[in-house]
């Protein structure tokens, strides 16, 4: 499979206006994005408050981020079955049902004393909002095309990260205040999308415009993008789980300021995403992913070889680039490759792919903060993203080269 080219998938020319009023539909897409960074954002803050109060030290630092991304593995199995139960359901009763999920499941973290119970709670969270992201996706599929699907891709990547950026700042000052539960109460947000789901969704299975049958193999064959997707997601998430421990080990121990620190990240991925529709207009799948390696790159050797906080600001907005135009990139490749009536089960996969990075993150960084300190696994990694981007620009020189040589011929 080439990942910068391929045909144009089996869609309807125009949105189907019929099934439901496009505002509506546009504020459940955007909503969705907001309870997806909700799921993970809160928690950043207070993830040192977090490791010295179930251990302390390397144990409970570990213990920490995991409890913040077990909700990745609740978002891969979500995002996965999403695709089935809408196909028989319908999304609008997915969306409804992983909102009430979110809410009771998010909120128990504000009660719940036993460890083992705060972690299922987290994997319960993460269920819901994989399901609703992913069925969010696969309605964008269904309702917009060409370049309106890209810039309401990158609107909803443009709300989570809008929606990140708030509430790191919120969380950080809740946890200064009054401790490191009060995060959980900001899952009460997902109440809001109750309404408009109910009102402006189509009530059952929605009706498909094209005859691919059912089956995974179009969506196995794009097997090199959910590489991608996988590898490029552990540098998203470094923003989000290791930057807090950048900065701790930096002197940094304000959790108000790390807030800041990883909200900067929000920020910038915010303001890429919403320029993604007009980004795209002048690069193509590979230039996008030269643009994510080179800024994950970037920033991630910044904020390692930072010595103040003005440099370590600027290597988090670089990473923002990165992670502003990741998500986008891959569902807009996916939605473009595969037939309308598999949008459902090709958005899944990209969310499963997207959160097993989150969850992967942790587990393939700490042997090598164990080994000489989490500076030096940012620097590898940094490292990695450089080499990945080096391949996608040599890979764009030598199509370039074989075209000027086919109009010479």
């Amino acid at each position: 499979m080439n990942i910068g080219s391929g045909p144009q998938s089996a869609q309807r020319t125009m949105p189907n206006t019929t099934i439901a009023g496009r505002p509506g539909i546009a504020f459940v897409c955007l909503w969705a994005g907001v309870l997806n960074a909700t799921a993970t954002a809160p928690l950043s803050p207070a993830l040192p408050a977090i490791a010295n109060e179930l251990g302390g030290g390397a144990d409970g630092s570990f213990v920490a981020q995991m409890i913040q991304t077990i909700s990745a593995i609740g978002m891969i199995v979500g995002a996965a079955f999403a695709g089935y139960v809408s196909e028989w359901l319908g999304r609008r009763l997915v969306i409804l049902a992983g909102a009430v999920i979110f809410l009771v499941a998010g909120c128990a973290g504000l009660v719940l004393t036993d460890l083992n119970l705060l972690i299922a709670s987290r994997a319960l969270t993460g269920v819901a909002s994989g399901a609703m992201l992913a069925t969010s996706y696969a309605v964008v599929g269904e309702h917009f095309i060409g370049d309106a699907r890209n810039r309401i891709l990158g609107f909803c990547g443009g709300a989570g990260a809008f929606a990140a950026l708030v509430l790191l700042n919120i969380s950080g000052v809740m946890v200064d205040a009054l401790g490191w539960r009060s995060v959980f109460a900001l899952y009460l947000l997902g109440i809001v999308i109750i309404p408009f789901a109910f009102f402006s969704m189509y009530k059952g299975t929605v009706p498909k415009t094209d005859d691919a049958p059912l089956g995974w193999m179009p969506i196995l064959r794009l097997w090199p993008l959910w590489l991608l997707q996988i590898g490029f997601a552990i540098g998203v998430y470094m923003s989000v789980i290791q930057v807090p421990f950048i900065a701790a080990a930096k002197g940094i121990s304000n959790a108000s300021m790390i807030g800041l620190l990883v909200a900067t990240t929000s920020v910038s991925a915010m303001c890429v995403a919403l320029l993604y529709g007009t980004i795209r207009r002048f690069l193509d799948v590979k230039g996008m992913f030269v643009l994510i390696s080179m800024a994950f790159a970037a920033g991630l050797l910044i904020c390692a070889k930072s010595n103040g906080l003005l440099p370590f600001f600027i290597g988090t907005v670089v990473l923002g680039f990165g992670a502003g135009s990741l998500e986008p990139t891959i569902i807009s490749r996916a939605l473009h490759e595969i037939p309308e009536r598999l949008h459902d089960r090709a958005a899944g996969t990209a969310i499963s792919t997207l959160f097993l990075g989150q969850f992967l993150n942790p587990i393939v960084v700490y042997p090598l903060v164990a080994a000489d300190g989490v500076a030096f696994a940012t620097t590898v990694f940094g490292l990695i993203y450089a080499a990945v981007g080096a391949l996608f620009l040599l890979a764009i020189g030598m199509g370039r080269r074989r075209t000027l040589n086919a109009r010479l011929a």
